[in-house]
């Protein structure tokens, strides 16, 4: 038995979005999957943040001081007074 509720083909017409499609799918879901689903993407998420930095010195992706220092330049936010007349 399959998880996803499949529409017949001739409900798709090439004016219809996958999205429609794809969310109609996920509903079709009991509330126990949907909310399995969602936690693994929770822990996927968490796991990439994580790791990422050691994935980065792993592949030698380690930014350098100047490089630090310019992006925080371009990051900063210009705060200027207008006076009033």
């Amino acid at each position: 038995m399959s998880l996803w509720k499949l529409p017949p083909a001739s409900a798709l017409t090439k004016t219809d979005t996958n999205t429609d499609y794809e969310y109609s799918s996920y509903k079709a879901l009991s509330p126990k999957t949907r909310a399995v689903f969602g936690l693994g993407v929770i822990a996927w998420a968490s796991v990439g943040l994580w790791t990422s930095s050691e994935v980065e010195q792993a592949m030698g992706m380690v930014p350098t001081e100047q490089e630090k220092a310019e992006l925080d330049r371009k990051l900063a936010i210009r705060v200027s007074r207008v006076e009033r007349d």
